[in-house]
C-alpha cells in the first residue's frame, strides 16, 4: 500500500490543501484572470493551455518506468507529502517519488482547475493510484503552484498531494459540467 494515514494525518493533510488554497486566493484581486487558455501577458493559447500541457506530460512520466520527472520541477521545488518531510529540491523530489511510487502499476491524474496570473499559475485535480493488488489503490487531489522560468516554461515550484479514502471500484470519473 502507497501510503496508510490515521485520522489525525487525514485532517493534516486536508488543512495544508486548505492552507495552500487560501494563501492563494488571498493574492487574488479583481483583475487577475481565472482562465487556463492564457499565456503570460494574456495570449489566447490552446484549450487548456501550456499549464494542462505540463500537467499532461507529468502523468505521462508518472506512468514510465524509470520514473523520471525532475525536468517538470524547479531546482528548489518543495514537496509536500501527508506524514512526510520531503527535502527540497527537483532532484530529491524525483528521488523520493520513485521510491514512493516503485510499486504503482498505473496512475491515472484528472485536472480540475487551473489558473495563470503574470508568471505564476496554479492547478489541482484528482488522482487514482492502482498496484497489482487492486484492493491498494489509493486515491486524492493534488495541487500545485507553478512558476515561468527564464526560459519561458513552467515548472512546479510546490506541490501538495493529499490521500483521500477509495472505495471498492471507484475511479476518476468525468467531471460533469
Amino acid at each position: 500500500m502507497l501510503l496508510k494515514l490515521n485520522k489525525r494525518d487525514r485532517f493534516g493533510s486536508t488543512a495544508v490543501l486548505v492552507l495552500a488554497v487560501a494563501l492563494l486566493a488571498c493574492g487574488q484581486d479583481s483583475s487577475m484572470r481565472k482562465s487556463a487558455d492564457l499565456h503570460p501577458g494574456g495570449a489566447t493559447a490552446e484549450p487548456g493551455g501550456p499549464v494542462l500541457d505540463l500537467v499532461k506530460a507529468w502523468t505521462t512520466a508518472l506512468n514510465r518506468r524509470p520514473l523520471s520527472v525532475e525536468a517538470f520541477y524547479h531546482a528548489d521545488a518543495v514537496l509536500l507529502w501527508p506524514g512526510r518531510e520531503v527535502s527540497p529540491g527537483s532532484r530529491e523530489i524525483e528521488r523520493y517519488l520513485q521510491d514512493a511510487l516503485a510499486d504503482v502499476t498505473s496512475f491515472s491524474y484528472q485536472s480540475q482547475s487551473r489558473g495563470v496570473e503574470e508568471h505564476f499559475a496554479w492547478e489541482n485535480g484528482r488522482f487514482v493510484v492502482a498496484f497489482a493488488d487492486p484492493s491498494a489503490a489509493q486515491a486524492g487531489s493534488i495541487l500545485r503552484v507553478l512558476q515561468l522560468d527564464a526560459d519561458g516554461n513552467w515548472r512546479i515550484v510546490r506541490e501538495a498531494w493529499n490521500f483521500l479514502t477509495l472505495e471498492e471500484g471507484e475511479g476518476l470519473r468525468p467531471q460533469r459540467r
